[in-house]
């Protein structure tokens, strides 16, 4: 039986969550059957394929009035005291010189669990950031975005099988991305001489891992969360 072919919508949204969920999968699949140039092993390398990737689909799906721009560590402008945070990679769609729908992507690889308490955190904190950058209000890829992603590429099974302090008091409640969905409250302190940090997010937001049955054996885990509005 033919497939019948499902033509993208117009629409900025529509096409900037084909060109995103495209780019993953072809990502995953390269990262895998290890067809990239040189091994990623770092957050860097996975910067700079993922973002190659995106850039070319990207420029496939723009149509003849506007073009399709992707930058790495963008500044985030605004007038908060953090206004100088760094995004992994923005891109979108621009006419002329104007954006006019932009998304902001956040990246982290964990290559083991070492440390997984404070990498989970680390992770919680950019989810954090993308919310902000989605529910805020201002010109369109300079200080708002309409479309959040976080992506994450670990080679330990701890960070979707395990929550941080999961033998903690309720002092530090159990947070992590093993329950399906992301909490919408974290507190993490470093170490007993510093003070305690907390997030409290608007929503809970889907965990989407593959490959999806966390028993399959496999040496890499991928993890994608979609922060829209």
């Amino acid at each position: 039986m033919k497939k019948e072919l499902q033509l993208i919508e117009n629409d900025h949204a529509s096409r900037m969550k084909e060109i995103l969920d495209d780019a993953w999968e072809i990502f995953k699949w390269q990262f895998v059957h290890q067809t990239f140039n040189t091994e990623i092993n770092s957050e860097a390398g996975f910067q700079f394929y993922f973002a190659s990737i995106i850039k070319n689909i990207g420029e496939m799906l723009a149509l003849n009035d506007e073009v399709f721009f992707l930058e790495v560590e963008t500044k985030w402008n605004t007038d908060s005291e953090n206004g100088n945070e760094r995004i992994d990679i923005t891109c979108g769609f621009k006419k002329g010189a104007k954006k006019v729908y932009a998304c902001a992507i956040e990246l982290k690889f964990f290559k083991d669990g070492h440390n997984s308490t404070h990498n989970l955190f680390s992770a919680y904190e950019d989810l954090y950031a993308l919310e902000k950058r989605v529910l805020a209000c201002g010109e369109e890829g300079i200080t708002q975005y309409s479309q959040g992603r976080f992506y994450l590429v670990t080679g330990s099974s701890d960070y979707r099988n395990n929550p941080a302090y999961k033998t903690k008091t309720d002092d530090f409640p159990k947070f992590g991305f093993n329950n399906g969905v992301t909490v919408k409250y974290v507190k993490y302190r470093e170490s007993k001489t510093r003070p305690s940090i907390e997030l409290r997010f608007k929503k809970e937001y889907e965990v989407c891992w593959s490959p999806k049955n966390k028993n399959e054996n496999s040496k890499w885990h991928f993890l994608e969360i979609d922060i829209t509005k």
